[in-house]
C-alpha cells in the first residue's frame, strides 16, 4: 500500500527527522550540536507553519502503519505580477526527500505530482521553482522543470 497525502501537525516529528536527513545527506549540517539547534528550529517552525497552510507538505506512506518514506514541500510567494507571471504568485518546492530504502520506486515522482497539481488547481500561481540536487535534477526535468542559471544569493 502506498498512500500520497496532505501532512497534518500528527507529522511534525517524522517531518523534522526527514528534513534532518535531506541536510545530513546533502552536507548542509555536518556536526551534531548543529543537528540539535536545527531540529529544536525546524519543530517550531512546523508546529507554526503547518496548521497555518504556510507550509504545505505532501508525504508518502509505505506500509499499513502508515511509515512515512519520502516527503515534498511548497511555499508560496507573492512578487509584483509580470508578463510571464500576470498573478505575481509562485510556488517554491522545497524538502524532496526519500529514504535511501525507498528510492526508485516512485514516491517522489508521485508527490511533485501532487504538488504541481495543487498548484494549478487551487492556487492563481504560474510558477513553481526549487533548487535540484544532481540526483533530483532527471525527476524534474522530466516533470517539465527547466534548468535557469540567472540566480545569485546573499548569505551573512
Amino acid at each position: 500500500m502506498r498512500l500520497i497525502r496532505r501532512a497534518t501537525s500528527d507529522d511534525i516529528a517524522t517531518l523534522t527527522v526527514l528534513r534532518l536527513a535531506l541536510l545530513r545527506e546533502t552536507g548542509r549540517v555536518t556536526d551534531d550540536q548543529q543537528e540539535q539547534l536545527l531540529r529544536e528550529l525546524t519543530d517550531s517552525y512546523l508546529r507554526r507553519a503547518l496548521p497555518q497552510e504556510e507550509f504545505l507538505v505532501w508525504v508518502a506512506e509505505v506500509d499499513e502503519q502508515g511509515t512515512i518514506a519520502a516527503t515534498g514541500g511548497l511555499v508560496f510567494l507573492s512578487r509584483p505580477p509580470s508578463p510571464e507571471n500576470e498573478a505575481g504568485l509562485e510556488g517554491y518546492v522545497l524538502n524532496m526527500y526519500t529514504l535511501p530504502a525507498w528510492r526508485g520506486q516512485g514516491l517522489a515522482r508521485a508527490i511533485l505530482r501532487q504538488i504541481i497539481a495543487y498548484a494549478r488547481q487551487h492556487t492563481s500561481a504560474r510558477r513553481l521553482w526549487l533548487h535540484a540536487s544532481d540526483a533530483g535534477r532527471p525527476l524534474y526535468a522530466s516533470e517539465g522543470f527547466l534548468p535557469i542559471t540567472r540566480e545569485m544569493e546573499l548569505l551573512w
